[in-house]
């Protein structure tokens, strides 16, 4: 009976840290919601310099980085597809004379507001 008491008490004192942690997280997890890009910016980079020292942790660390970023889609990337038929319709575009030609006397900067 004795030992059934002490593992109640260890579970309830496990619960109880765990139920504390949570709380904690979830006190955190509403700060970050609050906070911009720049408090964000600051936060990560406050944590990772308590890690900098752990090899182990920073692997994982930039893995889960890479991770993070590969999930991120840069629209600015355009297919090779894409590209190859950019460049063909330049070329179309420049058989036909449908191209920009600087003038003489203008500049670099007058040339590209007056063709945008």
């Amino acid at each position: 009976m004795r030992f059934y008491a002490l593992f109640c008490q260890k579970v309830w004192s496990i619960q109880k840290k765990a139920v504390t942690l949570l709380s904690q997280n979830c006190r955190n997890i509403n700060l970050l919601r609050k906070m911009d890009a720049l408090q964000l910016n600051s936060e990560i980079y406050r944590n990772m310099s308590i890690i900098s020292t752990d090899e182990g942790l920073m692997t994982q660390l930039l893995r889960y980085l890479r991770k993070l970023a590969s999930k991120k889609v840069d629209e600015t990337l355009m297919t090779k597809d894409e590209f190859f038929a950019n460049v063909d319709e330049a070329l179309e575009q420049a058989k036909r004379g449908q191209v920009h030609r600087m003038r003489a006397d203008e500049s670099l900067d007058e040339f590209l507001k007056r063709v945008s």
